[in-house]
Formats: C-alpha cells, structure tokens, sequence
C-alpha cells in the first residue's frame, strides 16, 4: 500500500469557541455520494452539535482558514419490536463541489513546507474488505492547543500527523469492520484525533470510518459504510438532512 493515499486521505475537523479558538480535534473524510458531495466522520466526535469545522489551509501571520459545517446530521437504529433505539457512530454534512481542502506541512515558524489537496473519494459503498488485502488510515494525533506569546487570540494547535499502514482484516462485528495492528497496539492517546478518518484499501478504495480501538487484542475498528449506505441513501432523498453552504474564515 501507498503511503501517498493516506497522507492525502483524511481532513482535519476543528471544534471552535465563540472565541473562534480550537477546543477540540476529529478526522472527516471527503466523498461524493448520489451527485452530491459530503463530509462524513463519526457520532462520538461530533454527537454535541458543537461548532465544528474543516481546515481548508493555512496562512501565515493569518492562521487556519476554515470552513464552519454548523450542526452534523445522525443516524438513530431502532429494534423491533421492543422499540429500543440508540445513535449509530456516523455523522455527515452537506459541503460545496468546490470546496478545496488541503494539509499544510510547516515549520516551527509557521512557513509552508508543502501542502497536499485532500482527496474526494467517490464511492458507491459497496466496497467489502478482504482477508488477502491490506489496510490503512491516518490522522493527526498527540494535539496539543497552547497560547500564543506574540497573539493571544490565535493560540497555536501543534499535533504530528501519522500514516498507519499494514492493518489486515479480521471479522465484521455488528456495525463494524474489525482490523488488526501489525504491531502491539500504542495506547489510545497515538490514536486521539484520528476518529472519522477513512480506512482505505490497497487500492485506495473507502470502506468505513475509524471509531475506536482494543488495546489488548490490538484491534482497530470502522463503522462499516457499506451498512450506512441504505439509510444515507434514504435521508439524501427525502431532503431530511442538515445542508451547509455558507464559507467562513
């Protein structure tokens, strides 16, 4: 597997103040669904209807440009016939054809190194994984929000951005597809930041979400999207859906 899928595979979510200042950190993933085009990450990230956010780039002496979603849109699954119902862990929202996402790599000093358009995957969900093939995701993790000396209303968010590669399949488990580390897994902190990220393929194909991890079984899983396909697909045409169109920096 290429690790040029990933670095351009997953978009960065900030969850700002009235403050405009970052509180907290998520992955997203771009993909264009029944011609439309959506930001889809998970539940638990987003589940309180906080003012979340897309990094779209970054400008020097300006800070990060963002693009605010406004409230993320939720599956409920509910049983029959007991009536019991619970929130599934996938949100997505509505975003422009011609919104450009990219990852800024810069310097302590903040200069670009280099930046990266974040992919759009289109997919029709039906990818299944395999046991023959292998997996990836990535994300930006161990995120740190400090003041800044020289602009206190624009503290800095420092995190290192992480590719992680060689995962196999291993089973499907309800809502999930279930993957293994190829190494002892890290702790939960190594992971922090990277939940929505989509996990790809070889072939750069989407197959679900990162939700969570089993640090003793060294275990990775992903809300399976195959499975939110039906209900995706039913909200998209009965309009019941949250739509964003407006840009803000």
């Amino acid at each position: 597997m290429s690790s040029n899928y990933l670095k351009t595979s997953s978009a960065q979510l900030l969850e700002i103040n009235e403050q405009m200042k970052p509180t907290s950190v998520a992955s997203g993933c771009l993909a264009n669904f029944m011609d439309k085009r959506f930001l889809l990450t998970v539940e638990h990230a987003t589940r309180n209807q906080g003012n979340w956010a897309i990094e779209l780039e970054y400008e020097k002496n300006t800070g990060a440009k963002l693009y605010q979603m406004g409230r993320m849109n939720f599956l409920m699954k509910f049983t029959l016939p007991s009536g019991m119902s619970g929130t599934v862990d996938f949100s997505y929202v509505e975003i422009p054809d011609d919104l450009q996402v990219y990852r800024h790599y810069l310097t302590p000093h903040g200069d670009t190194i280099s930046k990266d358009e974040i992919h759009t995957y289109t997919s029709d969900f039906n990818t299944q994984p395999s046991e023959d093939d292998v997996y990836g995701f990535a994300g930006s993790v161990l995120t740190e929000i400090t003041p800044n000396p020289f602009q206190l209303s624009r503290p800095y968010l420092h995190s290192e951005f992480r590719c992680y590669e060689g995962l196999t399949f291993d089973r499907k488990e309800g809502d999930f597809f279930v993957f293994k580390l190829p190494y002892k897994h890290p702790g939960h902190k190594y992971f922090k930041g990277c939940s929505g990220a989509p996990i790809v393929n070889s072939k750069n194909e989407l197959l679900g979400l990162i939700c969570n991890g089993n640090t003793k079984t060294d275990e990775i899983y992903a809300i399976s999207l195959p499975l939110m396909k039906i209900a995706l697909e039913a909200t998209i045409l009965s309009g019941g859906y949250q739509r964003n169109k407006q840009n803000h920096h």
